[in-house]
């Protein structure tokens, strides 16, 4: 290759290098904005699942200030037994038995809360009608 002909693409590959660098800086800006963009649009969403958050859990206290609630109490005969009333007064279930010991009947409630939890419904043939 000639001298000037090596002196051209020499031209050629500064040229191109400093082209393409330019061409890079000219882009960070933009890559800049894309950063950016992207951070605020993260922010947005962590704002936005915080506010579901507290939307949930006002929900779930609001539920739970109007929920039902188990009494323990005891009967006549000295013995231990429960009641789960509704906010309304109502008595929705009692615990059918008396426990001599109150540690008994609080573990027959925490027994209903799992089991009812999920419990399905049934539809049942009246008694005595056939």
């Amino acid at each position: 290759m000639t001298r000037s002909k090596r002196g051209v693409v020499a031209a050629l590959v500064l040229g191109a290098t400093v082209f393409g660098v330019a061409s890079l800086v000219r882009q960070e800006p933009a890559a800049a904005q894309d950063r950016g963009a992207a951070a605020q649009q993260r922010e947005t969403a962590a704002e936005e699942r915080e506010a579901g958050a507290q939307e949930r859990k006002a929900g779930a206290q609001e539920r739970k200030a109007s929920a039902a609630k188990f009494e323990v109490y005891q009967d006549k005969s000295g013995g231990f037994r429960w009641r789960l009333r509704a906010q309304n007064k109502q008595i929705l279930a009692t615990s059918g038995e008396g426990y001599k010991a109150k540690r008994d009947c609080l573990a027959s409630i925490e027994s209903v809360k799992r089991a009812a939890a999920d419990a399905p419904v049934e539809e049942m043939p009246a008694e005595g009608v056939k």
